[in-house]
């Protein structure tokens, strides 16, 4: 056996034990990420409100991090002056939060939400012990 062929034969091998550990790595990787998610995600209702106080957006998501990310980054809805605040529900689902964020923009007329649509009325019972809490970023 030349040398490149021992070379080359340790390499692969090499490679192979490489390529585990790899793969282990990645599927720890995986989890994480998967607890990850199931700690965080909520169910949150956010406004940015302007210097003057008056709220110019209001938004809902699974993810609030994630979704602040996004508008920080795109400067979709974001200015660095909006104070971001929140309020994170518990034991309700999508369609709750999509008719609560509905009812906030009807209510509210924030500058930068299209009209949306009606909302069920029955989301009152939602809002009590409604708690804004400022988001930092």
């Amino acid at each position: 056996m030349t040398k490149e062929e021992k070379r080359r034969r340790e390499h692969n091998i090499y490679m192979k034990e490489w390529n585990k550990q790899s793969e282990s790595y990645k599927e720890y990787q995986r989890e994480y990420h998967r607890e990850y998610k199931k700690k965080r995600k909520g169910f949150y209702i956010y406004f940015f409100v302007n210097k003057d106080g008056q709220v110019v957006y209001v938004g809902k998501t699974n993810f609030l991090s994630w979704r602040m990310a996004y508008h920080k980054s795109t400067r979709e809805y974001w200015e660095d002056s909006y104070t971001v605040l929140y309020h994170e529900f518990k034991d309700i689902n999508d369609d709750i939060l999509v008719d609560i964020e509905s009812m906030l923009i009807s209510l509210l007329n924030p500058v930068k939400n299209s009209k949306c649509a009606d909302y069920d009325g029955n989301v009152d019972k939602y809002l009590k012990g409604f708690n804004l809490k400022e988001y930092k970023m």
